[in-house]
């Protein structure tokens, strides 16, 4: 399932994951309740575009105190937001969250952990 990158007139910055026919042009933003709309051709994460609040590594509401737990237990820091997405502060942030985690973007751009 691909993972869609919405942005809103504010500049906020969220990511969701929908299958391909179902994938919505426009979301509403997590953290203005403003219209965000897709962006095309975005596979590196630009530095305008912090904090990340990404989807692909929330957690249910209920889990989120669990959830920072057990990062700090990995030596990393990782806040959510209300709806239990992971925040990522910056690029080396998410590099340092995703090592920490053994995970890999296959999408990453230059820098990120691949």
């Amino acid at each position: 399932m691909p993972l869609y990158r919405y942005r809103c007139d504010a500049d906020h910055v969220t990511e969701h994951w929908f299958t391909t026919e179902k994938y919505k042009k426009e979301v509403t933003c997590p953290m203005c309740q403003k219209k965000a709309y897709r962006e095309f051709g975005a596979r590196t994460q630009a530095t305008e575009t912090w904090p990340l609040h990404s989807t692909a590594f929330g957690v249910p509401v209920q889990q989120v105190d669990e959830a920072r737990q057990d990062a700090q237990t990995r030596g990393v820091k990782l806040d959510f937001d209300g709806e239990g997405r992971a925040i990522f502060t910056s690029r080396g942030h998410r590099k340092d969250v995703l090592r920490a985690y053994g995970w890999i973007d296959r999408d990453a751009g230059y820098g990120d952990p691949s």
